[in-house]
C-alpha cells in the first residue's frame, strides 16, 4: 500500500436548517451546480486519490442523480451519515484503509481551493496533521451569564476544513473518543493527547450556514477564473478570419490579439511573394 496515499472524506449528512429552503444546504444550487458538486470538484482537481462522501440515507436518491449528472465516470465511495457530525465522520473513516493521510472536509465549504487542500496533504504527510486556520477580523466578547467581557482576538483563531491527518492517528482518535459532541476533527485528535499542526487557511473558504452565506459563495464563483472561449473576428482584405482562443483569463486572450494580426500579416506577405 502506498504510504503517501491521499483520501478525502466529505461530510454531507447535515440538514442545514439555518439556511432555510426545502432541501439541505449541500444540495442548493450555486451557479448551476449543487454546493456538494463544487466541493467534490475541488478535491478531484487536487492530489486526492480516493473520495468518500458521507450522506444521509434519505438523500441517496438525490445523490444518485448528482452522481449520474456530474460524476458518472468517477469512482466515489458513499458512507451513511450518523446522528451527529462525529458519527458521520467515523462512518466515513470506516471506508478509509491502509496507510497515508485523510482529509476530512465539510461539504458546505465549496470555496476551498486546491492550494489549501494540497498544502494540507503535504503538511500532514510530514508531521501527521494539518488544520487550516485564519485570524479573527471582528472584535469578540465572552458571554458570562447576562453580561459579557471583551477578549483579545489575537489569542483566537477561526478553524476551517479540510483537516488532514495520518490515517492511523485519526482512526485511533475516533475509536477512543469519550464523547460524540466534538464539532471538528482536530478536537478529537487533540483529546488523544496529540498536538495538531496548523496551516494558513483562507477567508474565502467559508462554511455555508445561513442564507447570506449563499450570496458570498455566488460572488466567489462569479469572480473565480474559468476557462472560456472567445471568438475574435478579424477583418483583413475583405475576408473574415475566425480565431478561437482558449485561455483562463480574458485579459490574456486580449493581449494575444496583436500576435494574431502579426501572424496573419506574415502569412499574407509570403502569400503575395509566391
Amino acid at each position: 500500500m502506498d504510504p503517501k496515499r491521499r483520501f478525502a472524506v466529505i461530510v454531507a449528512g447535515g440538514k442545514g436548517v439555518r439556511v432555510g429552503g426545502s432541501i439541505a444546504k449541500q444540495f442548493i444550487e450555486v451557479r448551476g451546480k449543487p454546493i456538494l458538486v463544487h466541493t467534490i470538484e475541488a478535491f478531484l482537481n487536487s492530489s486526492a486519490q480516493t473520495i468518500v462522501v458521507v450522506i444521509s440515507d434519505s438523500y441517496l436518491s438525490l445523490w444518485a442523480e448528482i452522481k449520474k449528472n456530474w460524476f458518472s465516470d468517477t469512482a466515489i465511495f458513499v458512507a451513511s451519515s450518523g446522528e451527529t457530525r462525529f458519527e458521520s465522520v467515523k462512518n466515513g473513516l470506516d471506508l478509509v484503509t491502509g496507510e497515508g493521510v485523510v482529509a476530512i472536509h465539510d461539504a458546505a465549504r465549496p470555496c476551498v481551493t486546491v492550494e489549501i487542500i494540497d498544502t494540507a496533504y503535504e503538511q500532514a504527510l510530514k508531521v501527521g496533521s494539518a488544520v487550516p486556520v485564519i485570524p479573527l477580523k471582528d472584535s469578540i466578547r465572552k458571554k458570562i451569564g447576562n453580561h459579557s467581557q471583551a477578549q483579545d482576538r489575537a489569542q483566537y483563531l477561526s478553524v476551517q476544513t479540510p483537516q488532514v491527518f495520518e490515517i492511523k492517528l485519526v482512526k485511533e482518535a475516533y475509536r477512543k473518543a469519550k464523547s460524540i459532541q466534538y464539532t471538528d476533527d482536530a478536537s478529537v485528535v487533540e483529546a488523544l493527547g496529540v498536538e495538531v499542526q496548523l496551516i494558513t487557511g483562507a477567508y474565502q473558504n467559508i462554511k455555508v450556514t445561513t442564507a447570506e452565506d449563499l450570496d458570498l459563495v455566488d460572488l466567489y464563483f462569479k469572480k473565480k477564473p474559468t476557462k472560456s472561449r472567445f471568438l475574435i473576428f478579424i477583418l483583413i482584405e475583405e475576408k473574415i478570419f475566425f480565431c478561437w482562443i482558449i485561455w483562463p483569463y480574458l485579459f490574456d486572450a486580449l493581449v494575444r490579439i496583436p500576435v494574431v494580426f502579426q501572424l496573419l500579416q506574415i502569412f499574407h506577405y509570403f502569400k503575395w511573394r509566391t
